[in-house]
């Protein structure tokens, strides 16, 4: 026992990542990581064909168990001290982390899941947080920044800085949609097929629609099964 102990803090040592479940390096995973004190913490949980390239120094992946499954993620992390949480039972399905620049934060709640195609895309220090028991469709887009600056002309200073996202409890998002920076979606609610949500607070309980996204209704919530009695509006 002594020997195994030793072999593993060489190799925490070496590639300066602790993965605790024989299945994340059978699991075809790949790691390509340069830089000091990266952590990635995956204790029991699923990982399958997830793609983890990091450069930068002291960036923390932390993978809770309980069920958590984790299949054809990329993680690209281009920058330090930045963090990625992904707690318990959440369902990850081709889904893109980027993150540039340093301090950025992406949380994931509880019992979340997110079909193929989502990326979610922080930059410049700032967050994106998804509430527990989510349910995100495919092909969705968040984005904290606008990757380039845009100038005021007369002053030439830049106007369009990089604004939190938030995502409540139990939100459910339709395919295509694009949460953009400083979204502030309350719990409950329900983003519509197609909506460009952009940076507003948006009252729990609501459905949020359209281009750009407005609040089309009120004083509703949302069930992942068909068989809820109907009421009659």
């Amino acid at each position: 026992m002594a020997n195994k102990n030793k072999i593993k803090s060489i190799l925490i040592e070496k590639h300066r990542v602790l993965v605790n479940r024989v299945h994340v390096f059978w699991g075809h995973n790949v790691r390509k990581i340069k830089g000091k004190g990266n952590v990635i913490l995956a204790n029991k949980a699923s990982l399958k064909r997830c793609r983890f390239n990091i450069i930068g120094d002291n960036n923390v992946i932390i993978i809770d168990d309980g069920l958590t499954r984790l299949s054809g993620c990329v993680f690209s992390i281009y920058g330090s001290n930045n963090r990625i949480a992904i707690h318990q039972s959440a369902v990850l399905t081709k889904t893109t982390f980027w993150i540039e620049d340093d301090a950025n934060t992406i949380e994931i709640g509880d019992n979340t899941s997110i079909y193929p195609h989502v990326e979610l895309a922080v930059i410049e220090g700032t967050s994106i947080t998804i509430g527990r028991d989510c349910l995100f469709s495919s092909n969705i887009t968040f984005r904290t920044g606008d990757s380039h600056s845009i100038l005021d002309v007369e002053s030439g200073l830049r106007i369009n800085k990089s604004r939190n996202i938030i995502i409540g409890e139990h939100v459910w998002i339709g395919n295509d949609a694009k949460v953009l920076k400083g979204a502030d979606v309350g719990a409950h609610s329900i983003i519509s097929t197609g909506a460009i949500v952009t940076g507003r607070k948006y009252l729990p309980c609501s459905i949020i629609a359209g281009v750009p996204a407005k609040t089309i209704k009120t004083g509703v919530s949302w069930d992942g099964s068909r068989k809820v009695l109907f009421k009659e509006l």
